[in-house]
């Protein structure tokens, strides 16, 4: 039971034992395989996330501070 735990984390951070943890261009193969692992839910959720985070080190308002009708340059 252990090891089925122990695999389970492992696929849940994306990297299995013999699984390659980088592509040959050096791409994170390991964060491919673990936002595939997530529902297409929790993968929003973590881009909310990134992008409010992304947002207070800039010093910008989070996102449900803001009017939904402010309009932006950029098409956000």
């Amino acid at each position: 039971m252990a090891a089925e735990a122990g695999e389970r984390v492992l696929r849940e951070r994306g990297s299995l034992p013999g699984e390659p943890t980088h592509s040959a261009d050096g791409v994170d193969l390991t964060l491919i395989r673990w936002m595939l692992s997530l529902t297409p839910a929790e993968r929003l959720q973590v881009l909310q996330q990134n992008v409010r985070s992304i947002l207070r080190r800039r010093g910008d308002k989070p996102w449900a501070r803001l009017s939904r009708h402010t309009s932006h340059s950029d098409g956000f």
